[in-house]
């Protein structure tokens, strides 16, 4: 399970300190981002992680106090059926499909987060967001993280290593798609994009400017904060759902 955490290292003990400190620090984020946008988390509510993983995140909301309203979803089966077994019963966690369906009713959350999720996926992001929307409440609020034009300074100026390992998977194609991609007058594109007609598992590496979020996404939500660099290299969109 720890294996895809800390890069490239094969340190048992770096990757287990990401996985622990990693999502302590970036449930603390969260928790302060949405406390300085007025909306503070409680334990009083229903929480969706949506792309948990291995609860890395959603283990961290014990600081939170008692609940019974602590989920999680994942793709990827292997984490979240260990997240399933180890974070029972404080945290209910399913095993989702790649497809914008949640088995979950209509306004069942009062927030939502979904951290270095929206990064990854390309053509079906709108709609994935119209289907947490759908489980949020009238009300509630979403803490979704995304890679733009902060992250790409972030990463083409002082985190050289992470963008050729991790976005660029060290293949010169993407480095070139990317670069060229940079310099355009993009509102959002992907690299490393998606197999959906063969099946193939990629890890689709999506950037949006900011402006095209303010637009597009706020015809489906009030966006109530942008923070660029919430979430490491990533910004934070804070919406409330009408």
């Amino acid at each position: 399970v720890l294996r895809r955490y800390s890069g490239g290292s094969q340190d048992y003990q770096i990757k287990l300190k990401y996985y622990l400190e990693g999502g302590r620090l970036n449930v603390k984020s969260m928790l302060d981002t949405m406390s300085n946008a007025g909306f503070p988390v409680t334990n009083q509510m229903n929480i969706l992680d949506f792309g948990c993983a291995a609860g890395r995140m959603l283990r961290w909301l014990n600081g939170l106090g008692e609940s019974s309203g602590y989920w999680g979803v994942d793709v990827v089966g292997e984490d979240a059926l260990w997240a399933q077994r180890y974070l029972a019963p404080k945290c209910k966690v399913l095993v989702a499909t790649r497809f914008p369906h949640l088995p979950i009713r209509d306004g069942t959350f009062d927030f939502i987060y979904a951290c270095s999720v929206f990064s990854h996926i390309d053509d079906l992001a709108l709609t994935w967001l119209c289907e947490l929307l759908r489980v949020c409440k009238p009300g509630g609020h979403l803490f979704l993280t995304v890679m733009d034009e902060h992250t790409i300074d972030e990463l083409h100026n002082r985190r050289r290593e992470h963008l050729e390992r991790d976005v660029l998977a060290n293949n010169s194609i993407h480095a070139s798609v990317f670069d060229g991609y940079r310099r355009a007058e993009y509102e959002m594109f992907t690299i490393r994009r998606s197999q959906i007609s063969s099946l193939k598992p990629e890890s689709p590496q999506t950037f949006y400017r900011s402006e095209f979020i303010r637009r597009t996404w706020s015809l489906y939500a009030d966006i109530v904060d942008y923070v660029p660099g919430a979430y490491g290299y990533q910004s934070a969109v804070v919406l409330r759902a009408r």
